[in-house]
């Protein structure tokens, strides 16, 4: 069940308080940590559901955009890194660019860990501290579900992909970034596939930068075991599984953040979902091992579950560049067969024309 968020001046006084390291990601992180460890285990909660609520509110098409025109292109993971990023700059910007996106262009900003307007790690360290002060189970537990998640899409007017749209829309922005997403700058054509390529900023590009890859591994490898059906019960499929879904909801729930007279239908159909996030250059088989470590082998389970519900196991494969491929090895492949699971790919290039 969703706890109650922290005050917002409390929350934005402890992000404040770190973003005053903002010039290094690492000290940003220590210093988050220092304060949210002089919190109370119902504190750091509070301070958790807040983040995760400043995260789904920031979940619109209109930020998605800004986000795609600065980066060259952007993923639904790299908008929720996006939307961590903007968390961890302060309330000011962070209320600024939810009213008017453009507004990032005016504003001279520190980048996250990887050179770019994306901060991941930022949103774990409440999950470390509460573990570390001995809280029980997993802190986002206690928040609402991620935004995307099985759930509705960004709100708002979606975005157009081509120039003339993006430089109507975001003309500020346009202006501080079209020339790296029309590639005009002079860079060197280089192979790095052993190394996760990361978009630059134009504004941040340094001398002779790496802007394309070719060859090697798929960059990011996202799993997720899916479930579908209208009578699904997501209890009773972790009572068979043996594990907590990453979300959950039956037929007839209303998506988050919804009440019934919004408007908005509720889920015509039940879902059960257990995701795992590749990380950096992560092998593909070592994030689908992971997954599969966490199901039961038992024949007679996965039968009983496929007669009742529709078994998906997802790819999501994040790459840029291109002649990028992953191995699949043919005991996983079997694994998938015996949950009786078809194998869907969502498939995310960014960064290369053609």
């Amino acid at each position: 069940m969703t706890a109650s968020p922290m005050p917002a001046d409390k929350f934005w006084q402890i992000i404040e308080r770190a973003a005053k390291s903002d010039h290094d990601p690492d000290a940003q992180m220590k210093t988050l940590r220092t304060a949210l460890h002089e919190l109370s285990i119902e504190e750091i909660i509070s301070f958790e559901v807040a983040f995760r609520r400043y995260l789904n509110e920031a979940y619109t098409w209109d930020l998605w955009g800004a986000a795609d025109l600065i980066h060259g292109g952007c993923s639904d993971d790299g908008f929720e890194y996006f939307r961590r990023w903007l968390v961890s700059r302060g309330r000011d910007v962070y209320e600024a660019a939810l009213a008017d996106p453009d507004s990032l262009a005016q504003r001279d900003l520190q980048p996250g860990p990887d050179g770019v307007w994306e901060f991941e790690e930022i949103y774990y360290v409440a999950r470390e501290v509460f573990e570390e002060k001995g809280g029980e189970g997993d802190v986002r537990d206690y928040s609402e579900p991620e935004a995307g998640m099985a759930g509705p899409g960004p709100s708002g007017e979606r975005f157009g992909d081509d120039d003339q749209h993006l430089a109507r829309r975001y003309p500020k922005l346009w202006q501080r970034f079209s020339r790296a997403r029309a590639g005009v700058l002079e860079v060197r054509l280089e192979d790095r596939s052993s190394e996760r390529r990361k978009v630059l900023p134009f504004h941040r590009v340094e001398t002779n930068p790496v802007i394309a890859e070719v060859g090697g591994p798929i960059d990011e490898v996202n799993v997720t075991l899916a479930l579908y059906s209208e009578e699904l019960e997501p209890e009773e499929i972790s009572r068979a599984l043996g594990v907590e879904p990453t979300h959950a909801h039956r037929r007839g729930d209303h998506r988050r953040g919804e009440s019934p007279g919004s408007g908005i239908p509720p889920y015509s159909s039940g879902a059960w979902l257990l995701k795992e996030h590749g990380r950096d250059a992560e092998p593909a088989e070592a994030v689908i091992d992971r997954l599969l470590k966490q199901l039961p082998e038992d024949p007679a389970v996965w039968r009983d579950l496929s007669t009742r519900h529709d078994i998906q196991f997802r790819f999501g494969l994040h790459m840029t560049g291109w002649n990028k491929g992953l191995s699949i090895p043919l005991n996983q492949v079997t694994r998938i067969a015996e949950l009786r699971a078809s194998m869907e790919f969502d498939i995310y290039a960014y960064g290369e024309d053609g």
